[in-house]
């Protein structure tokens, strides 16, 4: 199985994790709304469709929207177990707000809605969910404990290589060999992992500990890789440096 080498100058793991500090609503004065019940499986679900349930259940104005992370996990056979969404947009009356949706009982998602006091532009989720809907959740093979998939933004100084990295386009995987971006604007990551059961660790003491364990996911059923996905037009815009197996760097 393909292992995941990154160089990350800036770690993303440190700039996601400033990306949620900043997620914060305005007030304490929360809108709670309900979709109707959606498509447990990874097989039949659309995130477009994800995306319309949404919208449809509250006042944004879609074309405001801006993602902010986002994050579906499912069990070995496909089925949902957990997902969580957070996103800005205006209302009708051109109020800032910022959503969390969340899985809940009944296959329906439970949508929280504060007023915001900024936002910070990254991509409309449309954009993301289109690209992943024309590769297709069902085209992921889940490991044992399942499959988890993770939408988050970067910035900075990173540098991803050399094998595991892709560039999602047109619902195909294009290996990258190398990505270095030197960018103050945000970029889109879309990390995959095949989760495995926890390992039982014996210590000296003869105590036995569990230790969490993930491995590379999978790009398609049969086919083991690594797991992270970068869009075609945040490599055109932001990459400075690009280099696809068997090819010289391209410099933008």
């Amino acid at each position: 199985m393909k292992q995941l080498t990154v160089h990350v100058i800036k770690t993303g793991m440190v700039l996601v994790f400033l990306a949620s500090i900043m997620f914060l609503p305005g007030c304490d004065d929360t809108k709670i709304t309900t979709t109707p019940e959606i498509n447990p499986s990874i097989i039949e679900l659309s995130l477009l469709d994800l995306w319309d349930a949404i919208t449809d259940s509250t006042d944004i104005q879609e074309p405001s929207a801006q993602m902010d992370m986002f994050n579906l996990r499912c069990d070995k056979d496909g089925r949902l177990e957990h997902l969580y969404f957070t996103f800005y947009g205006r209302n009708s009356k051109g109020i800032l707000y910022a959503y969390i949706a969340d899985l809940g009982g009944k296959n329906r998602i439970h949508i929280r809605a504060n007023e915001a006091d900024n936002i910070v532009v990254k991509r409309h989720p449309a954009e993301v969910f289109r690209e992943i809907d024309k590769l297709g959740l069902d085209s992921l093979e889940t490991g044992d404990e399942g499959l988890s998939v993770m939408i988050s933004f970067v910035w900075g100084d990173v540098g991803y290589g050399s094998t595991g990295v892709y560039q999602l386009e047109n619902g195909k995987l294009k290996p990258i060999e190398e990505v270095i971006f030197h960018s103050k604007l945000q970029w889109c990551t879309i990390e995959v992992f095949h989760l495995v059961p926890n390992d039982s660790v014996v210590t000296e003491n003869g105590r036995t500990t569990t230790q969490a364990t993930t491995a590379s996911a999978p790009i398609s059923r049969g086919t083991s890789s690594s797991q992270i996905w970068l869009l075609s037009d945040d490599i055109n815009r932001l990459a400075e440096t690009v280099i696809y197996p068997g090819e010289s760097p391209v410099n933008e």
